[in-house]
């Protein structure tokens, strides 16, 4: 027995898919500008807009077309700026104090505990880059390492703590940081 079919999800699908089935007339019940500034500021439509979305297959579209291209947009900016966080030079002694790198997009700041035996790391958004990025970020390096990710915080900043038992310091030394949008 497949039970893929009795999935929320799966049963969502139908729902909306017999739903548009049977819509004779359809428009785009809710704002392009409206829908930027939910895309925008990660604010949520109201009670009375989502009853709206979900009765308009013509508006879930064209919130997902918008959605696409913020992405699009962003992942432009990220493309077109130079290399976020560059490899850190190659010195050989092993720093074990606060760490700052600073960028366009973003400030990165690694805090070390226990002598460096663990590591706090802290990133902080800059405005123009959080309105582009309501659904979360994370920093992700060349091996496709997560270093931090989430929603960030009213600062604009994302927390964790480093996992790896190598240095955070000595990955830089071979690996750079982009964000990508969650």
């Amino acid at each position: 027995m497949n039970t893929n079919h009795k999935s929320p999800q799966h049963l969502l699908q139908r729902m909306l898919a017999e739903q548009a089935a049977h819509i004779t007339e359809d428009r785009v019940y809710i704002s392009e500008q409206r829908m930027q500034e939910v895309l925008n500021s990660g604010k949520s439509f109201s009670p009375a807009e989502q009853c709206l979305f979900l009765q308009s297959p013509i508006t879930r579209e064209r919130f997902v077309f918008l959605s696409q291209v913020a992405k699009a947009k962003f992942y432009q900016q990220q493309r077109d700026e130079p290399k976020v966080i560059e490899r850190m030079a190659a010195d050989t002694k092993e720093a074990v104090e606060r760490q700052e790198i600073h960028t366009e997009s973003h400030s990165l700041y690694l805090v070390p505990y226990q002598n460096g035996a663990s590591w706090e790391i802290a990133v902080r958004i800059h405005d123009k880059q959080l309105r582009q990025a309501p659904t979360g970020l994370k920093l992700v390096d060349d091996s496709g390492r997560v270093w931090v990710s989430g929603k960030p915080d009213k600062e604009g900043e994302i927390n964790g703590y480093w996992e790896e038992t190598e240095s955070p310091l000595q990955v830089l030394k071979r690996q750079t940081l982009h964000l990508e949008l969650l």
